[in-house]
């Protein structure tokens, strides 16, 4: 949720170079008094596109923020494990009628939205790449409109490596995202659901 950089100025501009995405920053200026305010906060996205953050000081409210979290070593590590992971759909348990609907192509740490087949599937399941051994923190299902998470039944690769049962594939359906998946399995582990109908989301 933040990050240090420093660039040079001329004419009134500064240029930075560097700079990491999916951040909060702050422009400041030194002088013999002090650190001074540039401009407002401004949040560089995934995609490299400014947005300026002008706080609102008419409409407040109080917020209670539980947790902050910079993109540390080891959160990259595991988020580039899961390039090439793929959501797939079937209606047999074997998966041999499976349909990936959807592949992660970039480190998007703010959210992407895509639309899948308008069609209901039974099973549903992230399939890890190669080299990841399943990592992948939390998993959820939403049907249209509504803000409840459907569970079913449970399925996917099983154990997990050197046996840590906080590593097995009931922690992606925990609601913790510090948790993750972590199998045995190096290439092509899985986790997903049963959901003992087909369902639409």
């Amino acid at each position: 949720m933040g990050s240090n950089t420093l660039g040079k100025g001329k004419n009134g501009k500064a240029l930075f170079e560097n700079m990491g995405n999916d951040i909060i920053y702050m422009p400041f200026y030194c002088t013999s008094e002090g650190i001074r305010p540039m401009s407002y906060l401004f949040l560089l996205d995934s995609k490299g596109k400014v947005h300026i953050l002008k706080a609102d000081t008419l409409s407040t409210r109080t917020i209670c923020l539980n947790r902050k979290y910079p993109m540390m070593e080891r959160i990259l590590f595991g988020a580039e494990r899961m390039l090439g992971g793929k959501i797939q759909v079937a209606n047999y348990e074997d998966f041999r009628d499976s349909l990936s609907i959807y592949q992660i192509s970039d480190l998007c740490s703010s959210g992407e939205f895509t639309n899948i087949p308008n069609s209901a599937w039974r099973y549903w399941r992230y399939v890890s790449p190669e080299n990841s051994y399943g990592n992948i923190s939390e998993l959820t299902f939403f049907k249209k409109d509504s803000v409840k998470q459907t569970k079913g039944r449970i399925i996917g690769t099983g154990g997990s490596f050197d046996n840590d049962p906080y590593k097995r594939k009931e922690v992606v359906f925990d609601g913790d995202p510090l948790t993750s998946l972590d199998t045995p399995v190096r290439d092509a582990a899985w986790v997903g659901m049963d959901f003992g109908e087909k369902l639409t989301f």
